[in-house]
């Protein structure tokens, strides 16, 4: 099955993080993040980990995995990626100032999150192979471009059918027309003349007399908004008086006009592996949005890291654990993608069981037919083929390899 819109397989909406003047993790998020190196798409782990009885866990997890929070290692074990790391510390460490400072790192893990990518096949389904789109990105770009806001029936009318980037621009402004108009009401098809699309999702009737169009909101657009919004971080909800419009907060809406000035670009990854190392990766905190007349500069604290590794191409980090290896590697990777660009950085870490055709090249298990198997290539060669992409740019890849002396 090929999709023709933005699936929408998530129906609940969790609290990711609530923003005040202390960090508050939902409880189904702080459950699992406590399964760190665990399980945690497994009841009796959560359980064991955090002390809760959670629910569908893997559900949780899975959607987590879509708000670029965590994902499962080689092993299955729950990792969490830079910006769940950021959360998590947030709230030993929160301050009025620490929101926008997190806004900033959950906008350059969001910005990169696709509908094709290999770790969400769907029901058996797929979405076409010219489909580009980054969904949380076009949301944005779609408030911004219409007065910070965004009504959930125009999510559902006009952005879930738009699968490639260069449809966008038409559907925002058939919106903004749209609007213009006397009487306009997205939830009746919008104004008297400029008519929105069908409804991507739609239903006549619901259970316990509740209302339809509000089942569709609920389970389906909502939950994109907040993943979009990372909980309610970037994005404010409707609420009884919002009139079904959820708007960007005041405090970050130049963070995202500056973001939408340029469209991420698609990647191709092999592997759920590739996919999460590439879509986890986030910005330095330290790091500031540079205007687009200026050329990136390297910020002090990595400069002798970022030379180092231009100059000599290999370089190990070596030391006793506890000494900051890790965490320098990670600096230099944020560093460099913020030079060289979303793609640029791929990382990997080896265990016992990594083997040739992990890293380099293999037979593996098809995710459409697990009792066929096809050739894939492995991080390395991956990260091989995108640095000959970027080399007319005069950038470069970096391969960042955690626990190397198990190789």
């Amino acid at each position: 099955m090929i999709f023709d819109r933005w699936q929408a397989p998530d129906r609940d909406s969790p609290t990711t993080v609530g923003f005040e003047f202390k960090v508050e993790i939902g409880t189904q998020l702080d459950a699992i993040m406590r399964a760190e190196g665990k399980r945690g798409t497994l009841d009796g782990v959560v359980k064991t980990s955090s002390g809760d009885n959670l629910s569908r866990p893997r559900r949780w997890h899975k959607m987590f995995e879509r708000m670029g929070l965590l994902y499962p290692d080689s092993d299955g074990n729950t990792q969490l990626t830079d910006l769940g790391l950021t959360i998590r510390s947030a709230q030993k460490n929160a301050a009025k100032e620490y929101r926008r400072l997190l806004a900033k790192q959950a906008i350059s893990v969001l910005r990169k999150y696709q509908l094709r990518n290999p770790a969400d096949i769907l029901d058996g389904g797929r979405y076409p192979d010219h489909c580009d789109i980054h969904p949380y990105w076009a949301l944005w770009k779609a408030a911004i471009e219409l007065d910070g806001k965004l009504h959930w029936d125009e999510l559902n009318r006009e952005l879930m059918w738009v699968l490639k980037h260069s449809d966008l621009d038409a559907a925002i402004s058939k919106i903004r027309r749209a609007r213009l108009e006397p009487g306009y009401d997205p939830v009746t098809g919008g104004g008297p003349v400029t008519r929105l699309r069908e409804r991507a999702y739609d239903q006549s009737s619901a259970p316990d007399d509740r209302d339809p169009s509000g089942q569709v909101r609920d389970q389906k657009t909502t939950p994109w908004f907040k993943r979009a919004g990372l909980g309610e971080l970037l994005m404010v909800m409707p609420g009884r008086t919002g009139g079904g419009y959820w708007k960007i907060h005041d405090d970050i809406i130049d963070l995202l006009a500056q973001e939408v000035k340029s469209a991420p670009v698609y990647n191709a990854f092999e592997t759920d592996q590739e996919w999460f190392s590439y879509f986890g990766t986030a910005e330095s905190l330290n790091s500031s949005y540079e205007s687009e007349t200026h050329e990136p500069t390297v910020i002090e604290s990595c400069k002798h890291l970022y030379e180092l590794v231009l100059e000599r191409h290999n370089v190990v980090f070596y030391g006793p654990p506890g000494t900051g290896k890790t965490h320098a590697s990670l600096n230099l990777a944020s560093e460099w993608e913020r030079i060289n660009g979303a793609g640029s950085v791929f990382k990997v870490t080896f265990h016992p069981s990594y083997g040739y055709e992990d890293f380099v090249q293999g037979y593996r298990p098809k995710s459409d037919n697990p009792s066929l198997f096809s050739l894939k290539n492995g991080i390395f060669l991956v990260a091989a083929d995108q640095a000959r992409k970027i080399e007319i740019e005069n950038k470069k890849v970096l391969l960042v390899i955690d626990e190397i002396n198990r190789g």
